[in-house]
């Protein structure tokens, strides 16, 4: 892992990303994969902006395997709308992208920025879903509870995606690996 500051705060990039990264990008003749990583990198300005609205700033930014993560401490944040503003916003300016692309011509790149809003919206740790569900419910009933109510909303939605990658007639692999790719990240941050 890379180490390195920019204006103050902690960044750290596996140096197995940008190798990767390169080589999809190379391989890839359609140009998706660089549409991909702008609409990651418009997906985290979102959350910055948000930040920086409130007069925060992150507490760390990780770039990995498994995506990038802008890290803060909700306990800097007033209040648990200030949570859930920041958790959305990357999905936002994701959907205002795509909002902004629609009779351009460019349907693939639209769809790109859509899809990557609604899958961070999945309330799955470590998506901005997840962030945004646990700040719902941390208002309304006790940390220990939420927890266990979200555990309980966690695996539902995981039930319902496998549900759909087995009933699936076409046999289409994108929403198996869409799951694998979830279940790997709940896995990977439960053991850190």
């Amino acid at each position: 892992m890379y180490r390195f500051q920019i204006g103050g705060i902690p960044c750290s990039c596996s140096l197995l990303f940008p190798a990767v990264l390169l080589v999809l990008l190379l391989v890839d003749e359609s140009g998706v994969m660089g549409c991909g990583v702008l609409a990651a990198v418009i997906h985290e300005c979102g959350h910055l902006t948000a930040m920086f609205a409130f007069r925060e700033k992150p507490y760390s930014i990780t770039v990995s395997f498994y995506g990038v993560r802008v890290a803060w401490d909700p306990a800097l944040l007033h209040t648990g709308m200030h949570e859930i503003i920041v958790a959305l916003a990357g999905p936002f300016a994701n959907l205002l992208c795509g909002a902004a692309l629609c009779g351009l011509g460019n349907e693939q790149l639209r769809l790109l920025h859509v899809g990557l809003a609604l899958f961070n919206l999945l309330p799955l740790f470590p998506l901005d879903g997840d962030t945004a569900l646990r700040a719902v419910l941390g208002s309304y009933v006790t940390n220990s509870n939420a927890y266990t109510v979200f555990e309980g909303v966690l695996y539902s939605v995981a039930l319902v995606l496998g549900v759909l990658v087995f009933m699936r007639r076409e046999h289409n692999p994108t929403l198996l690996f869409t799951t694998l790719y979830l279940i790997t990240l709940r896995l990977f941050y439960k053991r850190n």
